[in-house]
């Protein structure tokens, strides 16, 4: 029986030496710490299993990690960012390139994108408003419209998500910004 490679191969899965050869052969692209099939068009799913690679099974990238994912930057952050259900409790491992933030998140905060839990168009435009020097304004605009989220919706998660800190910050940046 003949067994299929998945479309985003991660160090591991093979050899990294073999990876970089199929790299140089044109054969693969580099996708973050992933290798993508050359022919196949790179999209959420995609990036979400190369983040696979960086960001820990209970972990939930988010922020510009997340804006990354649902293919608002054309490059991955340097620095991957990644949230821990505080109800979890969970200690994340000290890795380089990741920075891990404690929140509150539902069911609702999350989608599973090619393996990888990430944050939903909705809060991830609620994290990036409320932590000014993550991004600009362009950027929030950008995500909203390669999501097709609009400024209702993002508003009527804000009021019936959980709690979230710096909530009026992240109220007053969404409103300018895609109002």
């Amino acid at each position: 029986m003949t067994r299929l490679l998945p479309s985003v191969l991660l160090p591991g899965q093979l050899p990294l030496a073999e990876l970089c050869a199929a790299r140089l052969d044109g054969e693969v692209v580099a996708l973050d710490e992933g290798f993508l099939l050359a022919d196949l068009p790179v999209g959420p799913a995609e990036r979400g299993a190369a983040l696979r690679a960086v960001v820990p099974a209970k972990a939930v990238a988010d922020r510009l990690s997340a804006a990354w994912v649902h293919g608002t930057m054309p490059a991955a952050p340097a620095v991957h960012s990644a949230s821990i259900d505080r109800r979890n409790r969970l200690h994340p491992p000290m890795l380089a390139r990741v920075r891990f933030h404690e929140v509150r998140l539902t069911d609702e905060d999350v989608v599973l994108l090619g393996g990888c839990s990430v944050t939903t168009p909705e809060r991830t435009l609620i994290d990036l408003a409320r932590t000014r020097s993550t991004c600009d304004d362009d950027l929030l605009r950008s995500l909203a419209a390669v999501t097709g989220v609009s400024l209702e919706r993002v508003l009527e998660r804000l009021d019936s998500g959980p709690p979230v800190s710096s909530r009026r910050i992240a109220l007053l940046r969404l409103t300018t910004a895609l109002g």
